[in-house]
């Protein structure tokens, strides 16, 4: 197997871990995500769902993780129009819907 599908395997099976559930995705996110594997010696980890596990938590606890802003809501939304907002800019997902309003909201 390559190193690339390792990863690719290892990135799907994280996925379905409680942190890779709390993922935000996202071009930057995955760039910080590769330079704390390589920063941490972590890139030719023989266990790289547990690598990436690692990183995702120290990303979380460092305030590295880059949350979708708030989508755009007109001020005369209703409240089922806001939640619906929530969940299309936020892919359905309650963790992250609830993650992304803590943020901004609290």
């Amino acid at each position: 197997m390559s190193r690339e599908t390792e990863w690719q395997t290892a990135t799907a099976e994280f996925l379905n871990t409680p942190e890779g559930q709390h993922w935000p995705g996202g071009a930057n996110n995955l760039t910080i995500l590769g330079w704390l594997l390589r920063e941490n010696g972590l890139q030719d980890a023989e266990d790289k769902v547990a690598a990436l596990r690692v990183v995702a938590h120290e990303m979380r606890e460092r305030g590295l993780l880059d949350v979708p802003s708030p989508p755009k809501i007109d001020a005369n939304a209703s409240p089922q129009e806001i939640l619906e907002k929530w969940k299309t800019a936020l892919g359905d997902d309650p963790a992250r819907i609830g993650e992304a309003f803590r943020k901004w909201f609290t």
